[in-house]
């Protein structure tokens, strides 16, 4: 992902759980710093951020607290595209 997102990705929304598995490396991707990083590199677009605790990152535009049903997603995503 974040080859992607220096080489000219684009994109109208992200949205990313704070904490990522990734089963090839057998490690925890931070969504923080991923999130950082979009913010960086696309200040326009807005970040939906989804965990199980009630803290919002300040890169966040809108912060989800697990379980967050499907509505709960899509009305997000509603309120950006």
């Amino acid at each position: 992902v974040m080859y992607e997102l220096e080489n000219g990705l684009r994109f109208d929304l992200f949205l990313a759980d704070l904490a990522m598995e990734n089963p090839q490396m057998r490690a925890t991707f931070d969504g923080v710093d991923l999130g950082r990083k979009v913010k960086e590199l696309y200040p326009q677009v807005p970040i939906i951020t989804i965990s199980g605790f009630n803290h919002k990152p300040p890169f966040s535009n809108r912060h989800l607290i697990k379980p967050a049903s499907s509505e709960e997603i899509l009305s997000a995503i509603d309120t950006f595209i």
